[in-house]
């Protein structure tokens, strides 16, 4: 994901939360893997995939990454990925996964 310029937000490290719904409709969320449970700005609780820290400048754009392993096989289609700060999504996309082989 990358970040766009924000003047407001404060220098400091911001936790990210990511939330990856299969195509299925089912969280990816694996305990075991670090997911858990993180509070929304309206009181109720979401899955969340992974978590990160962020080392934020104000006023500078920077690129984040993250990976996710899982401890089953990935399912061919649309997931949905939200991205949450502070309990607000500040982003949201879409990843298509395709059923892989031999070329």
């Amino acid at each position: 994901m990358t970040w766009t310029t924000n003047r407001i937000a404060p220098t400091g490290d911001k936790e990210i939360f990511v939330a990856i719904t299969a195509p299925d409709g089912a969280p990816l969320a694996v305990e075991a893997l670090g997911s858990g449970r993180f509070t929304l700005e309206d009181g109720t609780e979401k899955l969340y995939t992974a978590k990160k820290t962020v080392a934020y400048t104000t006023g500078q754009k920077q690129t984040v990454s993250m990976d996710w392993k899982q401890n089953s096989d990935f399912k061919v289609g649309d997931y949905a990925v939200e991205i949450y700060h502070n309990g607000f999504k500040i982003g949201q996309g879409k990843v298509t996964l395709k059923k892989g082989g031999l070329f």
